[in-house]
C-alpha cells in the first residue's frame, strides 16, 4: 500500500483549502478548464498542509510540515512526481503563524487578491476601489485607498 518509499512519502493531513478555482475543475466531459479537471473515482487534490509520517525523500524528513497539491484525505501517500515536480514544499513558519493562514491570506486566494489589487489595479492615494465579494481585497484596499463594497 505504501508503495516504493524510496520515491514516495506518507503524510497525515491537517488543513485543506477549498478555493474558488475548484468550481472550474468540475468541468463537464469535453470542456477543458484552465486547470486539470477532477477525475471521477479519484480523490480531490488541492492545497493541503500535512505532516510527513515517513519519507525516503532527501527533500523531506519525518515530522516536517509540508504544503502542496495533494489528496484531501486524512492519510495519504504522496507520489514521487508530486515531490519532484515542485507541487509540494516544506512549510517554513519562523513566526509561528496559525497554519490556516498559509491556505488563506498567505495562500492562493490571498496572493491572488494582493496581486490583483496592487500589481494590476495599482491604486493611488485619493482613489476609490469597488469590490464585489473578496473580503481580503477590501482589507488590503483600505490600507491605501477608500474602498466600497457591494453585495450580490
Amino acid at each position: 500500500m505504501l508503495g516504493d518509499l524510496f520515491q514516495e512519502q506518507g503524510t497525515h493531513s491537517g488543513n485543506a483549502s477549498f478555493d474558488p478555482y475548484q468550481r472550474g475543475r468540475m468541468a463537464p466531459p469535453g470542456k477543458k478548464p484552465y486547470f486539470s479537471p477532477f477525475e471521477l473515482g479519484k480523490t480531490i487534490t488541492n492545497s493541503v498542509i500535512a505532516k510527513v509520517l515517513k519519507s525516503a525523500s532527501v527533500k523531506f524528513a519525518e515530522g516536517d510540515l509540508v504544503i502542496g497539491m495533494i489528496s484531501m484525505v486524512e492519510y495519504s501517500v504522496i507520489p514521487a512526481e508530486v515531490i519532484t515536480n515542485g507541487m509540494m514544499r516544506k512549510l517554513e513558519n519562523p513566526y509561528h503563524l496559525d497554519l490556516k493562514l498559509f491556505l488563506g491570506a498567505l495562500g492562493m486566494t490571498g496572493l491572488t487578491a494582493y496581486s490583483s489589487l496592487y500589481a494590476i489595479g495599482e491604486p493611488k492615494k485619493g482613489e476609490t476601489t469597488l469590490y464585489s465579494s473578496q473580503l481580503l481585497v477590501a482589507r488590503l484596499a483600505r490600507l491605501s485607498v477608500r474602498s466600497l463594497g457591494m453585495k450580490a
